[in-house]
């Protein structure tokens, strides 16, 4: 990303906040050690497997027991820096990506993490074994060969340059496994939790909390400053309680600017707040395996129905939304400007001339009369305002939909298996960078991340066009033509961008609010300001 347009993206999403919402950074103190953190997290994890998974709940309690290859550096972010790789170079024709790793690093079960493992982990991310799921496998599509030389040694081989290949492999779902274990019972990670990040699984009672304690051989010299972790699964509604009461002290997705007010309020100087704009896009998906929502009419007349202008003031004022844009983050390098998204379905300034054309495609497509129902998660900041905004949207037009709301793991599970009509939905990703967030629009049969199950072969090509365009200008281009496509077929239709408003306790200190509530989630730099 363009670091200047970064910067306005995120002084813009400020100003949207009301002033005085931050507490002013303290002064640089020596880090204690010592104390558990306890924070919340709004529902349970629907898997171990970080291969396997998309939601922020996964990462939020996994991520403490686990290394990647490269992760974001969230002091500088959006740079790259390595974890178990220690170094890495790139040859001069882009083709071979050679990493070497630190010396002495230890899964928690005392072997030693080596070349294999890497090697290991992004084969079963790249070509998943029968029965095992990969949700990023079309990413490594480029990816030929994962070669270990020796056991501080990993070689990738592409068959063509990749511009996105480093943010790639950056990735915080590229959890690291035992090679021995895999081999075993290549299912493990679903399973068991044992890795090599900063703390060790002690316990997950489901429903209730994860448990997490310090890893004494942990890699990083010094860290983690923690003794341990407890993440505590609460809903929604619930949080503002648990954090007064002192259950928690953090939550790291955000609150609403209704809840910080509320808890300022109660708190006082017991709680202090962080903010960033956040990489998430809230969006309406169509599952285009149902009827009549295989028909491009009948979605793009929903997608026409809605005021996207006319929601984001009313987003803005009680939850993290409020923030236009399309397929990528508002104000990145290629993001279309709210202008270019003008024309395309469900941008329009025109809402009545918008809703009239949508009247008219459900006639023509044998669907005026058309009934349905809306799949939703139980948390109202932003999910069900949006859910509440689009009925009232598609009554106007004369259709008739049910909302139905769902506790955190059925919605996750509805969604997952393609059990909705149409589903609010997010898609949230850890860097801008335009292959990871069109990935997840690609045919059905390449990414399970695509909800809407479509099969598209039109966007698989643009978007191996678009990873490999070393021309700025060329691939911004092909990046248009995508998101084109995919708001004028309608498979999806964004709704809102978003923005983190993170509650701490007064004395955490240490944790550095990013972009993406999917990085920086390992915990090895929080301490607790306490005698």
């Amino acid at each position: 990303m363009h670091r200047r347009r970064f910067i306005v993206a995120v002084v813009a999403a400020a100003l949207l906040i009301a002033a005085g919402v931050s507490s002013p950074a303290p002064a640089k103190e020596e880090p204690k050690r010592g104390g558990v953190l306890t924070f919340a997290v709004s529902s349970e994890l629907s898997t171990y497997d970080c291969h396997a998974a998309d939601g922020y709940p996964t990462l939020h309690v996994i991520a403490p027991q686990y290394s990647t290859l490269l992760r974001m550096d969230a002091a500088h972010y959006p740079q790259i820096e390595g974890d178990v790789a220690q170094s890495w170079a790139v040859s001069d024709n882009n083709l071979t990506f050679t990493f070497h790793l630190r010396p002495g690093i230890h899964f928690h079960d005392g072997s030693a993490l080596t070349a294999a493992d890497v090697k290991a982990s992004f084969d079963r991310i790249r070509n998943p074994p029968s029965g095992v799921v990969s949700v990023r496998q079309a990413q490594f599509a480029d990816v030929t060969s994962v070669e270990a030389p020796d056991d501080l040694t990993v070689v990738f081989r592409t068959a063509r340059p990749n511009a996105s290949l480093l943010t790639i492999l950056a990735s915080p779902w590229n959890c690291i496994y035992s090679a021995k274990l895999m081999q075993e019972n290549p299912d493990y990670p679903a399973r068991l939790v044992m890795g090599s990040g900063p703390f060790r699984f002690v316990s997950h009672v489901a429903g209730s909390k994860w448990v997490g304690r310090r890893f004494e051989n942990y890699f990083r010299a010094g860290l983690p400053y923690l003794d341990g972790f407890e993440a505590y699964f609460i809903a929604r509604p619930a949080l503002t309680n648990a954090l007064e009461g002192g259950q928690v002290m953090a939550e790291f997705v955000g609150v609403s600017p209704a809840e910080r007010d509320s808890l300022s309020r109660s708190m006082g100087s017991r709680i202090k707040f962080e903010d960033n704009i956040r990489l998430s896009d809230f969006q309406l998906t169509f599952n285009t395996q149902h009827k009549p929502f295989d028909d491009v009419r009948v979605r793009r007349a929903l997608v026409m129905a809605i005021d996207h202008w006319a929601v984001l003031p009313v987003l803005r004022q009680a939850t993290v939304g409020g923030l236009s844009g399309g397929l990528l983050p508002p104000g990145s390098t290629m993001a279309r400007t709210p202008e270019q998204l003008d024309t395309l379905p469900g941008f329009s300034r025109n809402h009545a001339e918008a809703q009239a054309k949508a009247r008219e495609l459900l006639k023509e497509a044998a669907q005026d009369k058309l009934t349905f129902t809306l799949i939703n998660v139980a948390n109202p900041n932003p999910w069900i305002a949006i859910g509440i905004y689009a009925l009232d949207q598609w009554r106007q037009i004369g259709v008739t939909v049910d909302q139905v709301t769902l506790p955190a793991p059925q919605w996750f599970a509805a969604r997952s298996a393609g059990n909705f009509d149409v589903v609010v939905d997010f898609v949230g990703e850890y860097a801008d960078d335009p292959t990871l967030w069109l990935a997840h629009y690609l045919s059905y049969d390449r990414a399970p991340a695509n909800l809407s199950r479509s099969i598209d072969r039109t966007l698989d090509d643009l978007f191996e066009q678009q990873r490999h365009a070393t021309d700025p200008a060329a691939r911004t281009a092909l990046v248009h033509a995508f998101e084109e496509r995919v708001l004028n077929q309608a498979y999806a239709a964004p709704i809102t961008w978003s923005y983190r408003i993170i509650p701490l306790a007064s004395d955490v200190m240490g944790y550095i609010v990013t972009p993406s509530i999917h990085i920086n989630q390992d915990l090895a730099t929080v301490w607790l300001n306490r005698e």
